[in-house]
């Protein structure tokens, strides 16, 4: 097969066949969709209530979620060229051509953009709202949480109870490492668990879900209601307790100087949204830890695809809550309630899913 028949397949990709498996999908999951879909509307009025450009952090997040997609896109050329090479075929450029047209044709690529684009959208609504919380309710249950954390780990901070296992800077910088690879993980598990034709349809529909029910219901509901910073942000907006974080504060300011943490750099990036210094999707939010929660629905969904992954997976839930205590971000209690909240949302979605509406 010639290289400009390939080419003209993969324009040709069965175009009928994609708008199809959409409304068929979008049928499905109808709750899903008009859950979404009401939140966004909602989220745009707010916006135009208040005078603020939604439009423009919609558009700073896809413009992110499309960097990330690019490079995602970059590393599967690569891996299929790879593959290419080490079969020595006579004719590489057709074949990669050939195998990058079965992606496209058997949909699994128009899936993950599309994925990626919902939950960009998505989570842009997110963080505007996230950043009117301390707005409708300023943070004042950080002392609380301080206090509560003390109760259950014996009067003691649990980031004292943790600094003289975790508190090497090699040790440090590998969670930090990890905390920052949850970001591109939130969107590998919600393309994927589309993409991939492995995962039952209703391990993805309940897992999306229990996603958007959760940073909706907790990250916005629960969060505003228990308006908090967290540790990181107690030195600027409570200096009258600031000695209670001094000592793990410091050494990973001190860390920060030798060896640049990715949490830090996102921390300076959050603090300058929640001043006004830059108008791009943030907000600061501490309890529950939607890390934890997030982290957890991972490894809840793992096991339902394979063993191994859900052990995996389980372990980075249990670095995820290790690194939200050792790096300043939350209370031990945020990510007690966040995997509690988790599981908790994990179960209610299995219920709803059940709804004629959304089942397969």
């Amino acid at each position: 097969m010639s290289e400009s028949v390939i080419a003209t397949s993969v324009r040709a990709a069965d175009r009928q066949s994609l708008i199809r498996w959409l409304a068929c999908e979008i049928k499905e999951c109808r709750l899903l969709y008009l859950f979404v879909g009401l939140f966004i509307t909602a989220t745009i009025a707010l916006s135009v209530s208040r005078g603020d450009d939604f439009i423009a952090l919609v558009t700073v997040y896809v413009e992110r979620t499309a960097r990330a997609l690019s490079v995602f896109a970059s590393g599967i050329f690569a891996v299929v060229s790879i593959r290419v090479m080490l079969r020595r075929s006579e004719r590489p450029t057709a074949e990669i051509l050939r195998e990058l047209t079965k992606l496209v044709s058997d949909g699994t690529l128009p899936r993950v953009v599309f994925a990626c684009a919902l939950l960009a959208i998505f989570m842009a609504a997110f963080l505007y709202h996230k950043t009117l919380i301390p707005v409708v309710h300023p943070f004042d249950w950080d002392e609380t949480f301080m206090r509560w954390d003390r109760a259950l780990f014996a009067g003691r901070h649990p980031w004292e109870i943790l600094h003289p296992l975790l508190g090497y800077p090699a040790v440090t910088r590998f969670l930090d490492f990890a905390y920052s690879l949850w970001v591109p993980l939130v969107f590998i598990f919600w393309a994927g668990l589309l993409a991939s034709s492995r995962v039952p349809a209703a391990l993805r529909r309940r897992y999306w879900l229990a996603t958007v029910l959760a940073w909706v219901g907790y990250g916005i509901v629960m969060a505003t209601i228990l308006s908090s910073a967290g540790p990181c942000f107690v030195p600027a907006l409570f200096p009258q307790i600031a000695t209670e974080y001094q000592g793990l504060n410091s050494y990973l300011a001190g860390l920060n100087e030798q060896h640049m943490l990715s949490s830090t750099i996102a921390k300076d990036f959050l603090w300058q949204s929640h001043i006004n210094a830059v108008s791009e999707p943030g907000g600061i939010s501490a309890m529950p830890s939607m890390h934890n929660v997030q982290a957890t629905l991972f490894a809840l969904a793992a096991y339902r695809i394979h063993r191994t992954f859900g052990h995996a997976m389980s372990l980075y839930a249990v670095l995820i809550f290790l690194g939200s205590i050792h790096l300043a971000w939350h209370y031990a209690v945020d990510g007690i309630v966040g995997v509690a909240a988790a599981v908790t949302i994990w179960q209610a979605a299995r219920l709803l899913n059940r709804i004629p509406a959304m089942a397969s």
